[in-house]
């Protein structure tokens, strides 16, 4: 079983014509409330990408909680570890997207700051991302590499996080701002060779429109890549989340880690040709069916 430990939120996404100036209203062209979070995102992905996927998370016990959860419930991800906190609210993420299909996210945590690792499956992946306590991520690791299961961490929303623990990693995901930020705390370049080389540990870095690099342990040493698809966007706003979860079920499926990725980075494309967060992550049978150059020109 893949294991997610990250946040729930329940989104607001705007579309606006474009980004409002210092001290100017400007008015959106629509408004849509939706299930988000990079955590539930990612086990959503998974769980249509085919894995058996259980969430640990935490919601409130407020309206909020019902919306946030309804994707991962549809989705047939176990819920068992989601903890429903009393004082505190579901988190809210507020979604800025373009007429290009670029985005910028406003996240207000709620519930997401106290949620806690619990028992884990330990003969699967443990997946995590940034939008709960680092405090939280490193007890998650340590109690994981300890008992031998596979971490994967993905550093987004980019922040410090402790040297040692990123030294305990499977694999861990950047894309490129990412890998710039994680370069400078490190003292190396941003790629994915001189990442990995500087952490001992396998460094996937995504790269947008042209794909993915991957090197270290997992690929022994030989730097992996993975093309894109050339797509016209129309909204980019779970594409990052849908190449995780994918990803993550390639892998927790025994993948190699170059059809992973490529399988990977495939899905993250689709997702960019429809709107939306969740209801924009495609399943594994969309994915197959997919053929980009059709997709492309509906778009």
């Amino acid at each position: 079983m893949l294991t997610v430990f990250g946040s729930i939120n329940l989104d607001l996404l705007c579309r606006v014509p474009r980004l409002p100036d210092e001290g100017e209203t400007l008015r959106m062209t629509a408004l849509q409330t939706m299930p988000g979070g990079k955590g539930a995102n990612q086990a959503v992905a998974a769980a249509r990408a085919g894995a058996n996927v259980r969430m640990i998370g935490a919601v409130g016990q407020d309206a909020a909680a019902t919306e946030a959860l309804s994707g991962l419930v549809a989705s047939g991800v176990d819920l068992s570890g989601v903890a429903r906190i009393e004082d505190q609210p579901t988190g809210t993420a507020i979604v800025l997207v373009e007429p290009g299909g670029d985005n910028r996210i406003l996240i207000a945590a709620g519930a997401n700051d106290h949620v806690t690792m619990s028992d884990a499956d330990q003969d699967g992946w443990l997946l995590l991302q940034m939008e709960v306590p680092v405090e939280s991520l490193v007890q998650a690791i340590n109690s994981a590499t300890a008992s031998g299961q596979k971490v994967m961490l993905n550093l987004a929303p980019a922040a410090p996080f402790p040297r040692a623990s990123l030294e305990k990693l499977t694999l861990l995901v950047v894309n490129e701002g990412e890998a710039t930020e994680l370069s400078l705390q490190l003292g190396c370049r941003a790629t994915a060779e001189a990442l990995s080389e500087a952490l001992g540990t396998a460094v996937l870095r995504t790269l947008g429109g042209a794909g993915a690099e991957c090197c270290g342990p997992m690929t022994s040493g030989v730097l992996v890549t993975a093309a894109a698809p050339s797509i016209r966007p129309v909204d980019t706003t779970a594409a990052g989340d849908t190449f995780i979860g994918f990803l993550a079920a390639a892998l927790d499926a025994g993948q190699p880690i170059g059809a992973a990725m490529e399988r990977a980075v495939r899905a993250g494309a689709l997702t960019c040709l429809t709107r939306g967060s969740q209801q924009s992550i495609p399943d594994a049978a969309a994915l197959d069916a997919a053929t980009f150059e059709q997709e492309s020109l509906d778009a």
